[in-house]
């Protein structure tokens, strides 16, 4: 059992929604590596580092130093309210300045799938503690999949690993009895539905 919990406490680090963002962003930089000057290239991982990891990182150590939340994990379901709405903010502006610097492209959308989802879990917030953890996942599976249809380009395998991460994700939240069945599944939907809404609107 101890080592269980360890596998899955290493995929929930590994896996953690602040990394699946620049995960998604060093991936599609990778894929499109011929068309994306390296000027580019190197800015839009700047930027999406700074707005993804960087900002609500120092937001949450802020939070716990002066005790309006009494871990940095977000363990209970009060103490993600802050958290949620300063992470869609800081993800939204990181859009916004790739917007304005002619970056307006899939990965742009990626990002405003990102706040839909956030903006979901927090309006459910007060109902149920929804995984971050599936939602950040399967955000990522719903984008490959919208990429592979607007480019028509094959990333299946990469999609087939993804829902494969997914399932080890969701296993373990539910065996760190961080989450019920129900939060896990919400999650999964909450993620992948904005992003699969791209392929209707474009």
């Amino acid at each position: 059992m101890d080592h269980n919990n360890s596998v899955s406490k290493i995929l929930s680090y590994v896996f953690h929604p602040i990394f699946i963002p620049i995960y998604i962003t060093l991936l599609y930089v990778n894929i499109f590596k011929t068309l994306i000057p390296d000027e580019a290239r190197n800015y839009m991982t700047y930027v999406i580092s700074m707005g993804t990891i960087v900002l609500p990182l120092i937001t949450v150590v802020l939070l716990k130093k002066t005790n309006l939340i009494e871990s940095i994990f977000l363990n209970k379901q009060s103490e993600r309210t802050i958290p949620i709405i300063s992470t869609g903010l800081y993800i939204y502006i990181t859009a916004r300045l790739l917007m304005s610097a002619n970056l307006n492209g899939p990965l742009n959308n990626y990002l405003i799938g990102i706040v839909v989802t956030l903006s979901w879990i927090l309006i459910f917030l007060h109902r149920t503690k929804i995984s971050l953890h599936t939602a950040a996942i399967s955000s990522a599976l719903g984008f490959l999949i919208y990429l592979s249809h607007k480019l028509r380009i094959d990333l299946q395998v990469i999609i087939i690993l993804n829902i494969i991460i997914i399932g080890a994700v969701s296993t373990a939240r539910l065996k760190l009895k961080a989450h019920t069945c129900k939060e896990v599944a919400l999650g999964i939907i909450f993620g992948i539905v904005p992003q699969l809404g791209y392929i209707f609107l474009y």
